[in-house]
Parts: C-alpha cells; sequence; structure tokens
C-alpha cells in the first residue's frame, strides 16, 4: 500500500514532466517545418520573378498560366497593380491587387500568398 502510494507520487510528476516536454517538442518542429516551407515559397517566388524578368516574350496570363501548370501553384502577374485575369474570382481580384510585393509570405483566409518583384515586368504572385 505504502509502495503503491510513493510510486503514484514519483511517477505522477515524471509523467507529467515527460508529457510537457514532448508538447514543446512538437510545437517546435510544426513551427520549424512552417518556417522552412515559407522559405522554400518565397524562394519559389523569387526564382519565378527572376525567370519572369529574363524571358524575352511579352508577359501575360498565359504565361501564368504555364508557369503555374510547371510549378503546380495559382500564378498570377500583376502589372501595374492590375491582374490580367478573366478567370480570377472578384474577392480573390481584390486581395491580389492589395497583396505588398515584398517577396514574404501573406496568410489571408486560408490561403497563403507571395508577391515577388520584377524590374519592369510587374509582380509575380503565388497562391497556395
Amino acid at each position: 500500500m505504502v509502495f503503491s502510494r510513493l510510486s503514484w507520487r514519483i511517477g505522477a510528476p515524471i509523467l507529467l514532466l515527460v508529457l510537457v516536454e514532448t508538447i514543446a517538442i512538437v510545437l517546435f518542429l510544426l513551427g520549424s517545418i512552417r518556417r522552412e516551407q515559407d522559405e522554400q515559397f518565397e524562394a519559389a517566388a523569387s526564382r519565378m520573378a527572376s525567370f519572369v524578368e529574363n524571358i524575352n516574350y511579352e508577359i501575360n496570363q498565359k504565361v501564368a498560366y504555364d508557369i503555374a501548370r510547371l510549378t503546380g501553384f495559382e500564378v498570377y502577374i500583376r502589372d501595374g497593380g492590375h491582374i490580367h485575369d478573366a478567370d480570377c474570382p472578384p474577392e480573390l481580384l481584390a486581395i491580389l491587387e492589395q497583396l505588398p510585393d515584398n517577396g514574404r509570405v501573406q496568410r489571408i483566409g486560408d490561403a497563403e500568398f507571395v508577391a515577388a518583384p520584377t524590374f519592369g515586368k510587374g509582380q509575380v504572385l503565388l497562391r497556395r
């Protein structure tokens, strides 16, 4: 009987400590994974903006569709603050036109966006 109470007095705090540490480690790892995914998303936007800068074609929504098909992201080209996509819903259009072109991930609703600037050819906008 004494041994049973003693094991709970020693075992319960140890069990609680292990549980708290496990939860803390899981939360830390989830945060690390999220940061790494954001960095990869920002890098992809930067590479696509560099690609758009260096091609010798007129940049339009067809080029954006082709890039989207290759990358798996939704891709939009913004020129002069306007998106030239007839299929874009008005609520998404409003978000894309107001998105800052700082190359950083912006979480809006349940979607994530990145706007990467190009020099002289507008911005490349990605959505995942």
